[in-house]
């Protein structure tokens, strides 16, 4: 009997077009029907308030000119998609309310076919994700610290010391392999710095010669040399109230050692050409990923230079000694580079993030962004396979891995797990790897359930021990 009722009572709803009405308003996403010509033929309640209208004003209106106060121009946008007859992806707009509040709006669209004539017309949605947007601004705010990404334990304690160099002008030596990141910490110890608003001056020591160095970085004046054809500012003036970043200074020669020593000490350059000394006031960074101490005892770098130099120094640890943080640089840089190809891709797949945890990783994370670089170039689809990744990277499957490339596999795991309460959905998700692929992995190292998983022991036994990402 209540079936039939109901029944009934739906059918008599759905006939009415003031039913339709009452739902189409009662949605709080703003909807919006165009036309080929940009003009208005329907909308609801919600949209009609993002555009500061009534609906029967808005009706039978351009476009542009009920929203164009209030959005930023997107009908270039919706100009293309018609002549696409694509839909407009990703498009996140600014939206102000009449308080001066500010909000978020994605716009998706969608195409209905007219069956009574040839018209396209445009369905446009109007949804708001301002509180999505904080949280996800919040969750990179964890990931990240200024241009740096990851949250392994070794990373952490980098931003710590990195927080408490930039309250200083101690100079400052940044040690690490090739690709750790060494400009970017740089870079974050001077935005970090009272210096921030001054200019941040980079020089490769290694890509010029002795002589060309030497007037790159202190300058030279008109007729020093046969091409100097007139005066020349040097990086050191540049950087005059800022920061100077000498990256490679493992490179300098002796000769440039000595005057380097000389502004550092003393505060003073001498430009090529000029014996009058010129006071700057430069912090001074430098990085090197060669071994300092070890050129001292081959006498190609100055012991008093080096001590000077190391007043703060900090190491950046390589990609292998911190893979937990693999999954948020894979997800860093498929955002850059979807927004620098306009490619959708979304991840990548299981077999992928296996060969990335057991691959070494000389390049670091440059060769992490290398490869992801070269998955977008092949990549069709939205998962980027084994097929899509550098020839060298899919090898690794064929190799055995080296004993401690494993162990430091396994204790990763084990932390996950662990810190779970040896839940292995919520390890698989910690880890950023599907369940079957840690059961797996758990089977082939040998990993059995610890005594202690039963009580919160566990969690202060590995407090200080990896941090791995969630």
């Amino acid at each position: 009997m209540k079936k039939s009722i109901l029944k009934n009572d739906l059918q008599i709803c759905f006939s009415r077009k003031d039913c339709f009405e009452i739902i189409f308003n009662s949605v709080k996403e703003g909807i919006l029907v165009i036309n080929s010509d940009m003009l208005i033929l329907n909308l609801n309640k919600a949209a009609a308030e993002y555009g500061g209208v009534t609906r029967d004003r808005a009706i039978g209106k351009v476009f542009s000119s009920v929203f164009k106060n209030h959005f930023r121009n997107i009908e270039i946008d919706l100009k293309k998609a018609f002549k696409k007859q694509g839909p407009v992806k990703g498009l996140s707009i600014d939206y102000f309310e009449k308080n001066g509040n500010q909000k978020k709006l994605m716009i998706k669209t969608a195409f209905l076919a007219d069956t009574e004539s040839s018209d396209t017309r445009m369905v446009i949605l109007f949804e708001d994700i301002t509180e999505l947007s904080k949280l996800r601004r919040k969750l990179d705010q964890q990931y990240k610290f200024q241009s740096i990404i990851g949250k392994n334990k070794k990373m952490r304690e980098i931003y710590w010391l990195i927080e408490r160099v930039a309250d200083s002008d101690a100079t400052t030596l940044i040690l690490g392999e090739s690709g750790t990141g060494k400009e970017l910490a740089a870079q974050a110890i001077h935005e970090k710095s009272r210096r921030a608003k001054k200019a941040f001056i980079k020089v490769n020591c290694s890509a010029l010669s002795e002589s060309l160095l030497e007037s790159e970085l202190f300058g030279h004046v008109k007729g020093a040399y046969t091409d100097a054809i007139s005066d020349r500012i040097g990086r050191f003036q540049l950087a005059d109230k800022g920061t100077i970043f000498l990256d490679e200074i493992g490179d300098l020669s002796l000769t440039i050692q000595v005057k380097l020593l000389r502004a550092l000490q003393e505060g003073v350059i001498e430009r090529v050409g000029d014996p009058t000394p010129m006071h700057v006031d430069a912090r001074i960074i430098c990085a090197t990923n060669k071994d300092l101490k070890n050129l001292i005892n081959n006498n190609l770098f100055r012991e008093d230079l080096y001590y000077r130099l190391k007043i703060i120094s900090m190491k950046l640890p390589p990609l292998r000694e911190r893979k937990d943080d693999i999954v948020l640089l894979v997800a860093h840089f498929i955002k850059k580079y979807n927004l620098k190809t306009g490619k959708n891709i979304q991840s990548i797949n299981d077999d992928v993030l296996d060969l990335f945890m057991r691959y070494p990783w000389k390049g670091n994370v440059r060769e992490l962004e290398n490869a992801i670089e070269h998955a977008f170039v092949l990549c069709r689809s939205k998962v980027i396979a084994t097929s899509h990744i550098p020839v060298e990277i899919k090898d690794i499957k064929n190799d055995c891995c080296p004993s401690e490339e494993i162990k430091d596999e396994k204790k990763l795991v084990e932390s996950a797990l662990i810190k779970s309460g040896w839940n292995k959905s919520k390890a698989a998700r910690a880890l950023g790897i599907d369940r079957t692929t840690l059961w797996r992995k758990t089977k082939e190292m040998g990993i059995k359930e610890h005594p202690l998983s039963e009580n919160n022991s566990q969690e202060k036994l590995f407090k200080h021990n990896t941090f791995v990402a969630t």
